[in-house]
């Protein structure tokens, strides 16, 4: 019989005020639109010091919260 190995990963989002994501880890941001100021998810990261987001639309968003993503696993 075969058993799945179950592993639990805490998730947990960080504000920007407490900790920024390592350069270049791919995270799931918190955006908050300067126009409308609705927030909104986006996939990005940080390079040299700046936000780098997926979705051009909110390339001028401000970032509120982050997610770091799960690797991606290495036997697929």
């Amino acid at each position: 019989m075969l058993v799945a190995e179950q592993t639990v990963v805490a998730l947990s989002w960080v504000s920007v005020r407490d900790r920024l994501p390592f350069n270049g880890h791919e995270c799931v941001l918190i955006c908050r639109n300067p126009n409308s100021n609705e927030l909104t998810r986006a996939i990005g990261c940080r390079l040299h010091g700046n936000w780098e987001i997926e979705d051009s639309a909110l390339a001028n968003c401000d970032v509120r919260a982050w997610l770091k993503l799960p690797s991606t696993p290495s036997d697929m």
